[in-house]
C-alpha cells in the first residue's frame, strides 16, 4: 500500500480498506492543494481517479479480473435533492448513511463497472446492504459478480472505495 498523503489516513486505515473489499494488493495516493489535470498524467496505469477542487486520488492494484473505482467528494456540495435524482426508489435513498454516502457509492461503482457491463447512468446501479464497520460504512451493489465497496467521512470531504470480481 502506498499513500502520498499519510495525514489523511492511517496504516490501520488502509489495512482495513484493503481487507473489506478483498484485496491482495493496492496502492492508494492521494494529493492535495488545487486540481491539477497533469496530475492524471502522472498514474496512466491507474484503476480509478478521482478528483475535487483541493484532492485528488489515485487507486490501482495489479490483480487481474478485478475493477476498482474511488470517488473523492466535498460532502457539503453532495444534497439531498442531487442523491435523490440518482435513486431509482424511495427505499434506496432512505437505506443510505447521507446523499454524500450514497452518491460515492455509486460513483465509485460506476468507475469499478468499465469492464464489467457499466450501466449508462449512475442511477441504473442499486446501492443495497449498507453496513456500518468501524470507521466506514460498508455496502454492496446489486450485482452477479462479487463486490464490496467502503465509504466513510473525513475532514469536510466524503470518500469511496468499491471493488468487483
Amino acid at each position: 500500500m502506498q499513500m502520498s498523503a499519510p495525514l489523511w489516513f492511517s496504516q490501520n486505515e488502509l489495512q482495513t480498506i484493503q481487507s473489506e473489499l478483498g484485496l491482495q494488493n493496492f496502492e492508494f495516493h492521494l494529493f492535495e492543494g488545487e486540481f491539477n489535470r497533469d496530475l492524471f498524467e502522472l498514474a496512466p496505469e491507474t484503476k480509478s481517479k478521482s478528483h475535487t477542487a483541493h484532492l485528488t486520488g489515485f487507486i490501482s492494484s495489479s490483480e487481474k479480473g478485478i475493477g476498482l473505482g474511488v470517488d473523492i467528494e466535498q460532502t457539503a456540495r453532495v444534497s439531498e435533492e442531487v442523491a435523490r435524482r440518482i435513486c431509482p426508489t424511495e427505499e434506496e435513498y432512505l437505506a443510505a448513511p447521507s446523499p454524500a454516502s450514497l452518491w460515492c457509492a455509486k460513483e465509485s461503482a460506476f468507475k469499478a463497472l468499465r469492464n464489467f457491463n457499466q450501466p449508462a447512468a449512475i442511477s441504473n446501479i442499486l446501492v443495497s446492504r449498507w453496513e456500518s464497520v468501524p470507521g466506514f460504512e460498508k455496502f454492496q451493489i446489486q450485482h452477479e459478480l462479487k463486490n464490496s465497496g467502503l465509504v466513510f467521512q473525513k475532514n469536510s470531504f466524503t470518500f469511496s472505495f468499491f471493488s468487483i470480481g
